[in-house]
């Protein structure tokens, strides 16, 4: 799905921007996972992306 694979990106690259623009078009994104089943959550905190972590919360 595109979505996803450009919010990932997004999420590991710092884009809060884009993360904040697909969010809205896409709110079951909040249960979509990584190919290795990281949430997404997990995966801006594993990425110290701190400021997308807030947003996702």
């Amino acid at each position: 799905m595109k979505a996803r694979d450009d919010i990932l990106t997004a999420i590991i690259m710092g884009d809060l921007e884009t993360v904040k623009r697909i969010f809205p078009q896409h709110p079951e994104a909040l249960s979509w996972t990584s190919p290795a089943e990281y949430p997404l959550l997990h995966m801006a905190i594993l990425n110290g992306r701190r400021d997308i972590a807030e947003y996702l919360v």
